[in-house]
């Protein structure tokens, strides 16, 4: 499906962004983001329409149970969910200090941690997703005919520190930037997650369209494939600072 066309139904990504105290009584924050599976729009199908409800039911489960958890939300959105599609999915949900997350795919996060000093300078990777993939460019998917389920997906349990930005994103990042240049653009924008998220967003775009090296040809090229430069698709950001 060309892009203009994806554009025009909303693409097919989707996200959710819960933050602390929104009732007056919640204690977490949580956030996520899906990729619906192009492939789908071959049979007729707008892949967005499943990820948009994967989030949906998600957000809806972590913002009105008593004890979140990233598990409950996402089989509980797995089963909520009936239309005909299917997506990647990560959801991160933040509870005094702890981080838990699950990653279904190729979406995914970045925690990345600025230096000893406390500065904006230097910052590193702390931990980030690895892609699940049955094989190359085929990443496990929750929905119509796929046999993975929510339990599949790799779960973590990670401490956090005042300073730490996570970087939630699906492949059309992942795919198009380096890690190194993910932590200069943090570097750069000094604070204004504003900035960092949209440079992320809009860098992503621009290398999708070139023929950079990237991490996607980097993977197509060690299995084989003739690919150079970019791949284009859907982008979403979401970027949280940890205070």
């Amino acid at each position: 499906m060309f892009t203009q066309e994806k554009a025009a139904k909303g693409g097919e990504d989707a996200h959710f962004v819960l933050e602390e105290g929104g009732d007056g009584k919640r204690k977490h924050s949580a956030a996520g983001v899906a990729d619906g599976v192009g492939g789908w729009a071959q049979q007729g199908v707008d892949a967005g329409l499943y990820s948009r409800q994967l989030m949906k039911w998600s957000q809806q489960r972590l913002e009105h149970t008593d004890v979140p958890c990233v598990h409950d939300a996402l089989a509980f959105s797995y089963r909520m969910t009936k239309v005909m599609g299917s997506s990647t999915a990560c959801l991160i949900l933040l509870h005094e200090g702890i981080l838990e997350t699950l990653n279904v795919g190729d979406s995914g996060f970045l925690l990345a941690r600025p230096g000893e000093e406390g500065g904006t300078e230097h910052y590193k990777v702390v931990f980030k997703t690895t892609e699940q993939q049955h094989t190359f460019n085929m990443p496990y998917q929750l929905g119509t005919y796929s046999r993975d389920m929510p339990d599949d997906g790799e779960f973590k349990a990670l401490e956090v520190r005042k300073g730490d930005i996570i970087l939630m994103a699906t492949d059309g990042v992942w795919d198009n930037v380096f890690e190194e240049r993910i932590l200069n653009i943090f570097e750069f924008a000094a604070g204004n997650l504003d900035s960092a998220a949209k440079e992320v967003a809009e860098m992503s775009i621009r290398i999708g369209m070139s023929y950079d090296p990237t991490p996607f040809s980097t993977r197509a090229q060690a299995v084989g494939l003739n690919h150079a430069g970019g791949k284009l698709d859907d982008v979403t950001v979401v970027l949280a600072h940890v205070v």
